[in-house]
């Protein structure tokens, strides 16, 4: 690159016809099945944009999908375990009985690093396919998962399933986020054909363009690359796994989901890593779904049932720090909002009652009061028993205890 670097400079680009067809020869794909993007962002946008309805989305994950949708539209489905895991088998189970038109699946996912197996994805495309659901699979960071043999990025799988789409970050495994490449693959030729028209006609510079012209001569070096990163990681977590208080939340991407057991603050380690060895990590003790009561509580008007677990699970250590204790007063004014005023006791061993309602009558609303068009639904009870109770005959209600309180 450096030896044509003029030329990059002073030249124009090919236009999508031909970047489509060079990226398509990359990955064994035809022309008229890849839409080539300025990073994956721009496809991203674009294809939000196009998919009609509801959309089914894993919480927590990349939100860049979610966020180009009315919060409406999008129905969450959050994992009930301390690693975010969870499998299509899920997936398909939760979503059955949901309205969806499109499901996201980020593989592996960001942050948590969860990642489904090949097999078990393609049955998640066969499912999706007969209830005539688009599946979008995001395998940004696919190559870095032991499957070897784990990208859908075939002749054979796209062509099977129509409904599927599937979207590549160059930016991650290659490690050349300030070229801007991303693709996107899937046998909807229809749709193809709408994302490239609506994006940019020069979406690609030339710096983007020649490296997809030599992207198949590096193959080899990036195959062994790839095999090294995976020990380094093998190494990396049994290396993490030795530090007291750090817990390490098993990954198959290129980073690590790790809760602070010893009550630290996230906020504070990452400051003062920063500060005292040049090391930059990403704090999540204020992403949605991993920590932060405020953020949380905004996002709850999306969903048709209220969950008391991630409202309350800020970072296991309640009172021993400044920023957490912060976090708790917020808790209290929310719950001082819902006149409850014991539903959780600050204490080990604490428990929590957790309920929801399915039948989409419940909301809450901005200023934190309830409402409800169902006429089953007793709001009193649920100001004076500290519980959600729906009496709807139709409506599936599940009730159980939380053991992990804070």
């Amino acid at each position: 690159m450096k030896s044509n670097f003029e030329a990059f400079l002073t030249e124009y680009p090919s236009g999508m016809s031909v970047n489509s067809l060079i990226a398509a020869k990359d990955f064994g794909l035809h022309k008229d099945q890849m839409v080539v993007g300025n990073g994956a962002s721009e496809l991203i946008k674009s294809l939000m944009e196009q998919l009609p309805g509801k959309i089914g989305v894993v919480k927590p994950t990349f939100e860049e999908y979610p966020n180009r949708k009315n919060a409406e539209d999008v129905i969450a489905f959050l994992p009930s375990n301390e690693d975010y895991s969870y499998s299509a088998e899920d997936l398909m189970n939760y979503y059955a009985d949901k309205d969806i038109k499109t499901l996201l699946l980020i593989n592996p996912d960001n942050p948590s690093g969860n990642y489904i197996p090949k097999k078990d994805v393609l049955l998640l495309a066969a499912w999706a396919e007969e209830r005539e659901i688009c599946l979008i699979v995001d395998e940004s960071f696919v190559d870095f998962a032991d499957e070897t043999d784990s990208s859908l990025l075939e002749q054979a799988v796209l062509t099977q399933y129509p409904h599927l789409f599937v979207m590549k970050s160059i930016s991650k495994s290659y490690g050349v986020p300030g070229i801007r490449l991303g693709i996107l693959a899937g046998d909807n030729k229809e749709m193809i054909a709408k994302l490239k028209k609506d994006v940019s006609i020069w979406n690609i510079n030339s710096f983007g363009e020649f490296y997809l012209q030599i992207y198949e001569k590096y193959a080899k070096d990036y195959k062994a690359a790839m095999d090294k990163f995976r020990q380094e990681r093998r190494a990396f977590v049994n290396a993490l796994a030795e530090v007291q208080g750090l817990r390490v939340i098993p990954s198959q991407a290129n980073y690590l989901l790790c809760e602070l057991t010893n009550g630290e603050s996230a906020t504070k380690l990452a400051e003062d890593l920063l500060d005292e060895d040049n090391i930059l990590i990403k704090d999540f003790e204020s992403y949605p779904y991993l920590g932060d009561l405020e953020l949380i509580f905004k996002q709850i008007p999306k969903y048709s049932f209220i969950h008391f677990q991630y409202i309350t699970r800020l970072n296991k250590n309640h009172i021993k720090d400044k920023g957490t204790w912060e976090n708790y007063k917020k808790f209290l004014d929310f719950a001082k909002k819902f006149n409850v005023k014991e539903y959780y006791k600050v204490e080990p061993n604490c428990y929590g009652k957790i309920a929801y309602c399915k039948c989409n009558s419940i909301k809450i609303k901005e200023d934190g009061s309830v409402e409800t068009d169902c006429p089953n639904f007793n709001l009193k009870d649920f100001y004076s028993e500290k519980k959600m109770i729906c009496k709807n005959i139709s409506c599936s209600i599940e009730e159980k205890l939380d053991h992990r309180c804070f």
